[in-house]
């Protein structure tokens, strides 16, 4: 219980709990904890051997450190939102943690935008992404600036978890889980994908199609370059900075697009790049 408040309830761990769950476990042989890292590794040891998850707090003034959860990787807690996550001043802490020793992973300067993407360099920022973009054109500034509404409403099965978004400095950021896995475009250029996981992408990609139809959501840039593959198989839409309702017929479209903007036939051809790749 101490672990659990003291590494889950709270962004900066106070002393005073790991001077008791020393002095709780000192007598348990084998059971000792030392310091935060054994206090961690206890944690998720309990957690998996029980099968617990991550609760979502009755309380909400209660977040949830979004580093210690993800590292947990305890079964995921579908019900735990991004509001449940990270309070905005505690995100923008994080991201001037992350600028402080950063990796870029992405940056890109378009017609219609510019976005860089950065994580931390050391544990535990190297668990979280930062995206920041600014849009250069009015026309789609609407759709860029709501890249998180459409993360939060596709949900946690195909995107990754959204754990914050604020705009500073003129910048829009997003705070998300970053993705264990390799883009499906190295994938295909790799020629690393066989016939039974052709079969199982196939499977998915029609899954992620219908998702996005119960949820009226026209992604519009789906291609292979957007598709993290996880390291279980699990597919994660990585942009949804097209995205907009599907009821939105009049939405416009850069020119440049590398799709046809039209997510069922854009799947169809990602499927077709799949199965063209094998060997």
């Amino acid at each position: 219980m101490i672990a659990y408040h003291a590494l889950i309830h709270k962004f900066q761990p106070n002393p005073d709990y790991l001077i008791q769950l020393v002095e709780l476990t000192k007598n348990i042989k084998g059971g000792e904890i030392n310091n935060w890292n054994d206090a961690f590794i206890s944690l998720r040891r309990f957690l998996f051997k029980n099968q617990y998850i991550i609760s979502t707090p009755i309380d909400k003034t209660v977040k949830v450190d979004p580093f210690h959860t993800i590292a947990l990787s305890v079964p995921e807690n579908k019900y735990l939102s991004r509001t449940d996550l990270l309070p905005e001043h505690h995100a923008r802490s994080f991201v001037k943690n992350i600028f402080s020793d950063p990796i870029k992973l992405f940056e890109k300067e378009g017609s219609i935008h510019r976005s860089i993407v950065l994580t931390g360099a050391k544990e535990p920022f190297n668990s979280i992404v930062v995206k920041m973009t600014q849009s250069k054109d009015l026309t789609f500034s609407p759709y860029i600036y709501n890249e998180h509404k459409y993360m939060k409403l596709v949900g946690t099965e195909f995107a990754p978890r959204l754990i914050a978004n604020f705009v500073t400095e003129g910048w829009y950021t997003i705070l998300m889980e970053r993705v264990k896995g390799v883009l499906l475009d190295e994938l295909i250029k790799q020629k690393k994908i066989t016939t039974d996981i052709s079969n199982i992408l196939e499977q998915k990609l029609t899954d992620l199609l219908t998702v996005l139809k119960s949820k009226n959501i026209s992604h519009r840039d789906l291609r292979a370059s957007n598709i993290f593959i996880t390291n279980n198989l699990e597919i994660k839409i990585i942009d949804f900075g097209l995205s907009t309702s599907a009821f939105d017929l009049e939405a416009p479209l850069p020119k440049n697009i590398q799709g046809t903007g039209n997510d069922a036939d854009d799947i169809n051809r990602i499927i077709k790049e799949i199965k063209n790749s094998l060997n």
